[in-house]
């Protein structure tokens, strides 16, 4: 049986965060538009796979591999099966 599914979290920092690009540690006066994590997911048998899309500038590989192993663990899902972008 293959099942499939779809999650989407808000992930907008609060105001007054950094602002990613800008000198002079500026940062946000409010929020035009929300930044989102989405994730899908899919499953076959015994394997499972997660595409998670994120609403951010820079995710370095280091980063990455520690969100997968964290993911791993939470979800159950080999942390190879987790893609992130």
């Amino acid at each position: 049986m293959f099942e499939a599914g779809f999650g989407r979290r808000c992930i907008t920092p609060p105001v007054g965060t950094r602002l990613f690009g800008y000198p002079n540690n500026r940062k946000a006066e409010s929020v035009h538009d929300d930044l989102y994590a989405n994730v899908l997911a899919f499953r076959q048998g015994n394997i499972s796979v997660l595409l998670i899309s994120l609403d951010i500038c820079v995710l370095s590989t280091e980063q990455a591999g520690q969100y997968r192993e964290i993911l791993a663990g939470q979800t159950g899902v080999v942390a190879d099966n987790i893609f992130l972008d």
